[in-house]
């Protein structure tokens, strides 16, 4: 089941949907027989919400993970030449008590970094395989029943 939430506003879905190409992708992945269970990180798509909690918590004592200090979870990562950057867990979508979306947020909004840190997640050889989208606001990735959704400052992962 593929679902729709989080910081893609509707207006924008209708609008990048409408294109013909990632309407039928999207339509395609909500009707995949495949499933891709692995999401980001430590998490998995049809887990329980403990077992989510209990991941979160193995990200964190492993040091794969840290709460900042408003007790969100950061997900750290290193560019290349070795600066560090946060992907901060902003949602965490449940259907019938199973993980079915993730929302996350880039440690900065200011363009220049957001782009940076986009360019560097697009490079996941997991991305190599889906079919992409260029948005005016960012890019989508397709493949079997997962959406992943790249916009400056965000990133989701719709199951």
């Amino acid at each position: 089941m593929l679902m729709q939430f989080g910081f893609v506003m509707a207006q924008d879905v209708e609008t990048s949907m409408a294109g013909g190409g990632i309407k039928a992708a999207i339509s395609a992945a909500e009707q995949s027989k495949e499933t891709i269970s692995e999401a980001y990180g430590p998490y998995k798509f049809g887990m329980t919400e403990k077992e989510f909690n209990k991941a979160t918590k193995q990200a964190i004592k492993e040091k794969k993970a840290a709460r900042n200090s408003i007790g969100n979870v950061e997900f750290i990562h290193y560019f290349a030449d070795g600066r560090p950057y946060s992907i901060i867990l902003a949602n965490a979508a449940f259907y019938q008590n199973k993980l079915c979306g993730l929302d996350f947020v880039f440690e900065r909004f200011d363009t220049g970094i957001s782009e940076i840190i986009m360019d560097e997640i697009m490079q996941a050889d997991r991305f190599n395989e889906m079919e992409m989208f260029q948005k005016t606001d960012g890019v989508t990735y397709v493949k079997d029943n997962l959406q992943v959704d790249l916009s400056r400052g965000s990133m989701s992962y719709v199951n």
